[in-house]
This record gives structure tokens, C-alpha cells and sequence, in this order.
């Protein structure tokens, strides 16, 4: 049985998480934007875009000579930001189409870990490059290294951080794709790939920790109901995760860049 996406802009927990994703992967994305060589003039598309900060960045580099579309199945947030060169798009990668060859840019983050089309979302996104033009993402590996409590007794497991993994995979999700990446766009023709990892230590009541706090909250019923956690060992897990004295392995995020062949 496969569930519906679990992490939906409508939860108030969404706020926290976005916030939370910006100030941990925003110079990572900005870094391998910028090494594609963005320059003003360019049209992009950034997918599943949702608070918007990297739509935001993009906007600025591409100046009023360029466009931005941003697209989500909720724009909700989105619909917030008010550039001349923006336009947000209501969008579901997994099922609508997109122009073909219209931009020289494309870029998602943490999108195509957790939907179900994956392939085809990327085969869309591909098409929709100009010949020439990159595809940036950014896309988590939790499953590759794992958790080891030799280096640092502080290192615990939370079973609250598994329950989610569990959940999301349960929902459609491929919790190593990021690691995949990079070998799937050279496997489909495109030229110049490169593909560099990123793992860190967070500690509790630290913005990583409170991003993992956000998932276990926002997730917290139907980790329940599906009988994965107990609500004793979710709160157990909130206060480890606001406790300074812990530390936790953030998931890698692996950071891709690939060309469309010009010709």
C-alpha cells in the first residue's frame, strides 16, 4: 500500500520546516547555481519551489531581462512573493506536462525523493531545458550512512527520525535516490555531471534539529496510526531534539549539476 505525500504546505508545522530548509541547503543550491553560470537574461524553472527562497535568489540573478517560474502543487507561499520577473505556477510534476526546450535553467530541491514519478519527473524536466541548458538539484540520501554511536556517544537514534523514514517511503518516496542521481542523468545523455555529497552534525535546539522536529510533528498522527512509533517516544524524541547536549547525523544531500548536450 503506498500513501499520499504526507509533508502538505497546509500543516503548521510547514512555516518551521521551510524556514529550516533555507538556512541549512540555501548555499548549497546557490553554489551549484552559480557554477552553472547563471547570468541575467535567463529563463528558469524552479519546481516544487515552495517557500520560495531559491525562486527569490534566482529572480535577482536573472534580472528584469530574465523570468523565473516557480511551480508547486500549493503555492500558497509562493503566491507571497512579488517580483516583475516571477511567475508561480499551481503544478504537479508527477502528472502535468511542461514547455518543451523553454529554459536555460531548471532546478528542484528535495522533490524527487519523495514523489512517486520520479523518472519521469526528470525525463520532463530534461525536455524542458534548452539544448545547452543545466539542471541543478538537490536530492537526500538517508540511507547510505548510517548512524554510528563509536566516534560520539552523543550520537543517539532517534526512533521518532526512523518512524519518519518509514512513513515517507510507505508514501512513495526513495529515501537514497539523491545518491542515484548523478548516474541516472549520465545514463540519459547528459554531459558535464557532477555530483558532490554533504553531511553534517546537528545538535539539539539547533536549526537542523528543528527541522527534524517539524517532520516528527507535522507527521506525528499518521506515524501513530500506522503504528510505527508510540506518543510516549515522539515526545521523548521533541525533547532530545530541543536538548543541546545531543547530536544527530543530518541526512547527505547530494548536490548535481548536468547539461543538456547542445546539439
Amino acid at each position: 500500500m503506498e500513501l499520499g505525500y504526507a509533508l502538505h504546505n497546509a500543516h503548521e508545522a510547514t512555516v518551521a520546516r521551510f524556514t529550516a530548509l533555507a538556512e541549512l541547503f540555501d548555499r548549497h543550491s546557490i553554489e551549484n547555481l552559480s557554477a552553472a553560470g547563471i547570468k541575467p537574461g535567463w529563463t528558469c524553472l524552479d519546481v516544487g519551489a515552495g517557500g520560495g527562497s531559491i525562486a527569490t535568489w534566482l529572480c535577482g540573478e536573472v534580472g528584469r531581462e530574465g523570468q523565473v517560474t516557480a511551480t508547486d502543487i500549493d503555492t500558497r507561499f509562493l503566491d507571497r512573493l512579488a517580483y516583475p520577473n516571477l511567475h508561480v505556477r499551481r503544478h504537479d510534476i508527477n502528472s502535468d506536462a511542461l514547455p518543451v526546450a523553454a529554459f536555460d535553467l531548471v532546478h528542484s530541491r528535495l522533490l524527487l525523493v519523495v514523489i512517486s514519478q520520479r523518472e519521469r519527473a526528470l525525463e520532463k524536466m530534461l525536455a524542458a531545458l534548452k539544448p545547452g541548458g543545466w539542471l541543478v538539484a538537490e536530492e537526500f540520501d538517508s540511507v547510505s550512512l548510517p548512524l554510528d554511536p563509536t566516534p560520539s556517544s552523543a550520537e543517539i537514534k532517534l526512533k521518532s527520525v526512523i518512524a519518519v523514514q518509514k512513513l515517507m517511503t510507505l508514501s512513495g518516496a526513495n529515501l537514497q535516490f539523491g545518491r542515484r542521481l548523478g548516474g541516472w542523468l549520465r545514463d540519459h545523455g547528459c554531459v558535464d555531471v557532477k555530483a558532490e555529497g554533504h553531511v553534517s552534525i546537528w545538535h539539539g535546539n539547533s536549526t537542523g534539529a528543528r527541522l527534524l522536529a517539524a517532520n516528527v510533528i507535522q507527521l506525528r498522527d499518521e506515524m501513530i496510526k500506522h503504528e510505527l512509533i508510540d506518543a510516549c517516544e515522539v515526545e521523548s524524541d521533541l525533547a532530545r531534539l530541543a536538548d543541546p547536549t545531543t547530536s544527530f547525523l543530518s541526512p547527505m544531500i547530494w548536490s548535481v549539476r548536468a547539461r543538456r548536450p547542445a546539439t
